[in-house]
């Protein structure tokens, strides 16, 4: 791990890069203590994906505290593309149209 001023990385922004790039996290410290990280694509990919299994596994969470509070009803996929079909609306189309977020 690698640490520098703006003004430094600012003036060897390409060597930091380079660094970064090849696996260096770099963080580039500033006089208002609001620091910032460079880090490869790959490292970030990687945080990001474990970002987001979190939250989903955080909606099974609170999805299966509903259930267990009387507050949802519980289905097999065929009662469901049922109760789809039963409301005009297809799996597919819902999906593409972003009804399911």
């Amino acid at each position: 791990m690698l640490a520098a001023n703006y003004s430094t990385v600012r003036t060897r922004f390409k060597e930091y890069l380079d660094q970064a790039a090849n696996g260096e996290t770099v963080i580039v410290t500033r006089k208002n203590q609001n620091h910032c990280v460079i880090i490869n694509m790959e490292e970030y990919s990687a945080m990001a994906k474990a970002r987001r299994n979190e939250e989903y596994l955080a909606k099974i969470d609170q999805a299966r505290a509903r259930l267990d509070a009387g507050l949802g009803v519980n289905m097999n996929m065929e009662e469901f593309n049922y109760l789809l079909e039963k409301n005009g609306i297809h799996s597919d189309d819902a999906e593409d149209e972003g009804e399911w977020e």
